[in-house]
């Protein structure tokens, strides 16, 4: 076999796999769907956050034990906080509520959202605290970024 047969057939078992992820995600996404009609029709307090930090947090560490030899471990985490995010899209439809001001914590609060909760996310900028609570309450928004108070005043 000479090196362009070989090279064509490693791209070939690469598409393959590929097509299996896409399989894979299909059927993830379909899963997650039914966990979102599952908490509408259950609202009871274990579902009123759709966000489970901790069930994020475990699955981080157990993905990062499985692939930390061959992917670096920021890779594994973007890519699983992408398919997560896109996850909670989809189940509930994500709209990011950020408060406009201090300057400083604008710009880091947007990237953070956009980092955490994915590029394809929506995001309202608010003139207000209240604003941001307002549209969390009226859901209008379902995740707000705030700043941390300040200690000084």
């Amino acid at each position: 076999m000479n090196f362009i047969e070989e090279l064509s057939e490693l791209r070939q078992e690469i598409d393959d796999i590929d097509n299996e992820i896409v399989n894979l995600l299909i059927k993830r996404l379909n899963i997650v769907q039914k966990v979102g009609k599952l908490k509408q029709q259950h609202k009871h307090s274990s579902a009123k956050s759709f966000i489970k930090r901790g069930r994020e947090a475990d699955m981080m560490r157990h993905l990062i034990s499985q692939l930390s030899e061959h992917y670096p471990k920021e890779a594994i985490f973007k890519i699983w906080r992408s398919i997560i995010a896109s996850s909670l899209h989809v189940e509930q439809g994500l709209k990011i509520e950020i408060l406009e001001n201090p300057a400083d914590f604008y710009k880091s609060a947007y990237w953070l959202g956009r980092e955490y909760f994915g590029s394809f996310s929506p995001v309202n900028i608010n003139h207000s605290f209240e604003n941001v609570i307002d549209n969390l309450a009226s859901k209008i928004g379902s995740v707000g970024i705030l700043p941390f108070p300040d200690a000084n005043n």
